[in-house]
């Protein structure tokens, strides 16, 4: 069983205009591992930390709540202060009772009775918690950018410009997205040509990106630094080698301009598994 202090801060009227932090720190005395609890005006002052180390040397405490601000502000303050005092940094919890508790209540039973149910949600983590040791990991220096639109296009420039490799996977067989295909962008009616199409050129010439356009991601294992990606590049050519051509093709002529550049290899090419005897225009 853990030995758990409490230590519910004021942050002046901040917290205590709306929560009763005696009340809070007297209810988180009755839980499970808890064998020391108090309350003071400014827990992230100096006073406050001597008073958190002072606990834990004559407790002999193996973790500590905290009740007061933001992690954001004062997590690694109070982690500091442990491990000063002989505790592992990862044993501290800190209780959000002012932004999310204080700051959002006006009636003080209950900003005050929240208050007790975050207290209490991190004294259950602290019991549940182990000490952990800072590692390092190698990390693959390379990002993915999944989509080449605007948005996707605009990210890998920026990550290239950083100076890191970037790969870009595109479904369609070109980038651009969604603005390659408007005239002019809201709200100030800029030709949306004249802003995508400098960047698209700034993407296809940068040596640090390499685009996979008609391409889908198919796989995605690992985690954050040491991704392993499956691409699936869809064919984009004709292998005349292996064509089979019908002696017999019907082709409209509408459609002959938009048909003829991607199939005139099968179409005309007589080295292919048989030869065109006739086609009939419609």
């Amino acid at each position: 069983m853990q030995r758990i202090g409490v230590f519910v801060c004021w942050c002046g009227s901040n917290i205590a205009g709306t929560v009763d932090v005696k009340a809070v720190s007297e209810a988180l005395k009755n839980e499970p591992g808890v064998v020391f609890s108090t309350n003071y005006q400014y827990m992230c002052s100096q006073a406050g930390q001597n008073l958190i180390k002072d606990a834990i040397k004559e407790h002999h405490l193996t973790g500590i709540v905290v009740c007061s601000c933001s992690p954001r502000m004062h997590e690694n303050t109070f982690r500091k202060t442990a491990q000063s005092a002989g505790i592992n940094p990862y044993m501290v919890e800190i209780a959000n009772v002012r932004e999310q508790c204080s700051w959002v209540h006006k009636d003080m039973p209950v900003g005050t009775e929240k208050a007790i149910i975050l207290g209490k949600a991190a004294v259950a983590k602290v019991n549940l918690n182990t000490p952990l040791t800072p590692g390092e990991s190698p990390v693959t220096k390379r990002a993915l950018v999944i989509g080449g639109g605007i948005a996707g296009i605009q990210t890998a420039l920026d990550i290239a410009d950083a100076g890191f490799p970037v790969d870009i996977v595109e479904t369609k067989p070109t980038i651009g997205g969604k603005m390659a295909q408007l005239d002019k962008t809201f709200p100030t009616l800029d030709c949306a040509a004249c802003i995508l199409t400098p960047k698209m050129v700034d993407v296809a010439q940068n040596e640090k990106i390499r685009i996979f356009s008609y391409s889908e991601v198919t796989d995605v294992k690992g985690f954050v630094g040491n991704f392993d990606v499956t691409i699936k590049r869809r064919a984009r050519y004709v292998k005349e080698d292996i064509c089979i051509v019908s002696n017999n093709i019907h082709i409209i002529n509408s459609t002959l301009d938009l048909l003829y550049p991607l199939y005139k290899v099968a179409f005309l090419n007589k080295q292919v598994n048989g030869q065109i005897n006739n086609i009939t225009y419609i």
